[in-house]
């Protein structure tokens, strides 16, 4: 295997702010092993098994814990990650990958590219400032797979910046978007199933989400609809880039996203004084080429 880190986050299971915890030797085999998060870890981090079959939570390089009181918990990044060096050139001057043997991250593929060698696999992940994690397996095909990023502490980066790192304080959550899994936000409104409003690019529900100080957010999502082809992707992530950075009293906040698969997801700050679904497309029809 090439690059990973053990984690996914297709559910907020793990409780990410559970500060003591204990392990019974006669648990799961392996509690490192899991279909939520990193086995027994917070989000960002991954799990090793210890000879007393007992699990140790560790940050990746360049990352450290959210809250050091607790071992378990989730990872943050030391640094803020983003498109705004668009060039190949300038993000090989900031970025670097951390190798990590017998590793894996299942079930978030953005990309799957065959036959591909892993320098390929390196170029292509470095081409696209979307991409966070590279996996290599030369046992199946040379396949690799480019997961899709996100700019939050919910996710794992294995970039390490070189330059512009920022000081502990300073998180990534409060410069960038929060990226979530289809899953996720499919629970999050329970199956969809409050539409606030829907519009010509797509529909409004009313959500609630888990974030990083253990809590729940009240949000709005707008689904999008006719995003299967090239360029309509191309100008989703794009938006997300702008929209994001934006903050204004009068304009609606961008918190996250999802896009996975033909899903592409636009997570909103819930304003109970406005009608919110009238705001977002509103700026859609705006939008509108005359």
């Amino acid at each position: 295997m090439y690059v990973k880190l053990h984690v996914q986050t297709t559910r907020l299971e793990t409780p990410p702010c559970q500060s003591s915890l204990s392990f019974p030797i006669s648990a799961a085999l392996n509690p490192c092993h899991s279909r939520s998060g990193s086995g027994v870890c917070g989000y960002n981090s991954f799990c090793t098994l210890g000879q007393d079959k007992r699990p140790t939570c560790q940050c990746p390089k360049s990352y450290s814990l959210v809250n050091p009181d607790d071992p378990y918990g989730s990872c943050k990044p030391d640094f803020i990650q983003g498109c705004e060096e668009d060039e190949l050139s300038k993000r090989k001057d900031l970025y670097d990958f951390e190798v990590l043997i017998n590793t894996d991250w299942p079930f978030s593929d953005y990309v799957l590219q065959r036959p591909f060698t892993e320098e390929l696999c390196k170029e292509a992940c470095m081409g696209d400032c979307m991409c966070s994690v590279a996996i290599f397996s030369s046992a199946i095909l040379n396949a690799v797979l480019l997961v899709a990023i996100c700019f939050s502490t919910s996710m794992i980066v294995q970039y390490k910046k070189k330059l512009r790192r920022v000081s502990r304080s300073e998180t990534s959550v409060e410069t960038n978007l929060r990226c979530f899994t289809y899953e996720e936000l499919e629970e999050a409104t329970n199956g969809f199933d409050k539409e606030l409003g829907r519009g010509a690019f797509g529909i409004v529900y009313e959500g609630v989400v888990n974030n990083n100080t253990c809590s729940e957010t009240r949000v709005a999502m707008k689904k999008l609809n006719n995003f299967l082809l090239d360029q309509a992707h191309r100008e989703f992530r794009n938006e997300l880039n702008v929209i994001g950075l934006t903050h204004h009293k009068n304009l609606v906040r961008l918190l996250g996203f999802c896009e996975g698969g033909s899903e592409r997801l636009l997570v909103y700050e819930y304003m109970s004084n406005v009608t919110l679904a009238s705001l977002l497309f509103n700026a859609d029809e705006k939008q509108k080429p005359s």
